[in-house]
């Protein structure tokens, strides 16, 4: 505690504290410069979480698949099948539109059977015999290592089988006593084929497996009908060891497509880009049409919210700067009300973010790319020939708005659908050179274009003011979006995970250190001279005071 003034009469707190405000305004400088940045890197975290979103939602309206690529765009067409009980069809981007006829289904069939009896007790006694001593055993299904633990029950098997890439599903039912396995797919390409391991001696373990679940497989006859016998009960094959070493194999199905008889190895074919489903043996036709009324509604819901995103991100960079209405002080604060704070607040942070750089190439590399040559095997070779195109600037508008001749677009559906979905998501081509090799080339489509783009500025902002709390998010838009700034940091603060506004800031935070710790040396400078001052004062006041006597006694 200083108790200052005792000689001189003067409040020398207050006086310090009054030569100590100028010296503060130092701090609050570099205070309000760190308060500044910190608006900046939030506004800028902001924006990037916009980017992320736009492109997110927009994919997933657009159907891109989950690795973030464009999907086969079955919205664009209709398929209606004439009879859904025998087949039904979607039909994707490319597909022949018109009628499709099916004729003479004769369903791709896989393997499938289960107990013929109840082995329910079966069961039972050989887990009761594995457990009580036996080893464990391992056993191949179709070529897949199946490992069987001797405290594995039936529905543990199951699991193993069906978490394998044996391509079979299996299960055991309790209640009753039944083991079912099938296999995944249909055709001669699917199988079940059972090997015992190296390590089962004669394949004995494997043998008395099978045994137990007493597999029986329906038995057919040459035209794929199941077999009865003469009580009308299903017959069946009984599935040995002898039979399972051997394997067995599903059968091929076969349909007449618009008078050409084809066999088929799966229930699930793609023929002229139409995917068919077939259900049942019969016949029925499928006729594809373009939708033209969804193209129009996605490039025009896509069109609106990248409009509204560009707006938004406009208007930012173009925000007025109020220089006048810098960050508060504390004291500041203290002096004012809420609303006047917030008020003051919103005229400071206005303009944080004007003219920035990083924004303002993102925005133009966008618009650039926009009207590149879409190239490829389309007729359609600019985005103006689908009716879309830049609105008229105007000064004090963003600029590079999108519109829609929607007229326009319709009559491009119409002449050619294909090469407007390949204009608008780029496909890749392979190209046939004269001398016999071949050419990927890859014709970037509208959407693409602006998710890249977009994405690209989003990688330059991270490496400016970091990921925030969005870092998941914007993983999700590029798995490698955030690469450089994990590894490397900003682009000149050359420190991993440390973003260049984030760099200010430490900077900013060590120069305020720096300048409280002068300050506090400055104001325990000013006291020392005020207490020299009081005792130099107070030594002439004792030398008057005897002086005054002196003179008295005389």
């Amino acid at each position: 505690m200083r108790l200052g003034g005792l000689a001189s009469g003067m409040d020398t707190d207050s006086m310090v504290d009054q030569l100590m405000k100028a010296q503060n305004m130092k701090v609050e400088r570099v205070e309000a410069e760190k308060q500044v940045a910190e608006w900046q890197k939030e506004s800028l975290n902001g924006l990037n979480k916009d980017f992320a979103n736009f492109i997110l939602d927009a994919k997933k309206d657009l159907e891109y698949n989950s690795s973030g690529k464009p999907g086969k765009n079955d919205w664009a067409k209709s398929a209606v099948s004439s009879d859904e009980s025998v087949g039904t069809a979607r039909a994707g981007q490319g597909a022949l539109e018109g009628k499709h006829t099916i004729e003479d289904v004769v369903l791709a069939k896989g393997v499938s059977g289960g107990s013929v009896v109840d082995i329910k007790d079966n069961v039972k006694e050989w887990e009761e015999t594995k457990k009580a001593g036996e080893k464990g055993f391992k056993f191949k299904l179709n070529g897949e290592e199946i490992e069987v633990s001797k405290d594995d029950s039936m529905k543990d098997i199951a699991r193993k089988i069906n978490s394998s890439k044996a391509g079979v599903s299996a299960s055991y039912d309790e209640n009753l006593g039944r083991f079912f396995i099938s296999t995944k797919g249909e055709g001669t390409s699917a199988k079940i084929k059972f090997e015992a391991d190296e390590g089962d001696e004669n394949g004995a373990q494997l043998e008395k497996f099978i045994d137990v679940i007493g597999i029986g497989i329906t038995k057919f006859d040459d035209e794929g009908n199941p077999l009865k016998n003469d009580a009308g009960d299903l017959e069946y094959d009984k599935l040995d060891f002898v039979s399972a070493k051997e394997g067995l194999e599903g059968t091929n199905g076969s349909v007449i497509y618009n008078g050409l008889k084809l066999d088929i190895n799966s229930n699930r074919q793609t023929f002229n880009g139409v995917d068919f489903d077939f259900k049942t043996e019969g016949s029925f036709t499928v006729n594809v049409n373009t939708d033209a009324d969804t193209i129009v509604n996605k490039v025009t819901k896509f069109v609106e919210d990248y409009n509204a995103l560009i707006e938004k991100t406009g208007k930012l960079i173009n925000e007025k700067q109020h220089r006048d209405f810098k960050p508060l002080t504390d004291e500041q604060r203290e002096a004012m009300s809420e609303k006047e704070i917030e008020k003051w607040e919103k005229k400071a942070r206005s303009g944080v973010i004007k003219g920035d750089r990083d924004v303002q190439n993102t925005l133009s590399s966008i618009r650039s790319n926009l009207y590149k040559n879409f190239g490829g095997s389309g007729q359609f070779s600019l985005i103006t020939e689908l009716g879309i195109t830049t609105q008229k600037y105007s000064s004090g508008e963003t600029g590079g708005l999108l519109e829609i001749d929607e007229d326009k677009l319709r009559d491009a559906i119409a002449k050619d659908s294909d090469a407007v979905l390949n204009t608008l998501f780029g496909q890749q081509e392979v190209i046939t050179n004269e001398d016999g090799t071949t050419t990927k080339q890859t014709h970037k489509g509208l959407f693409d274009r602006v998710f890249d783009d977009l994405a690209d500025g989003m990688k330059n902002i991270i490496l400016k003011s970091g990921p925030g709390e969005d870092a998941a998010l914007f993983r999700k838009v590029k798995s490698n979006i955030m690469t450089d700034f994990v590894t490397s940091g900003g682009r000149y603060s050359g420190k991993g995970s440390i973003s260049d506004i984030d760099d200010d800031v430490l900077k900013f935070d060590k120069k305020i250190a720096d300048l409280k710790r002068q300050l506090a040396r400055k104001e325990e400078m000013y006291f020392a001279q005020f207490a020299a001052m009081e005792k130099a004062m107070q030594k002439a006041n004792s030398q008057g005071d005897w002086l005054m006597q002196q003179t008295q006694m005389m």
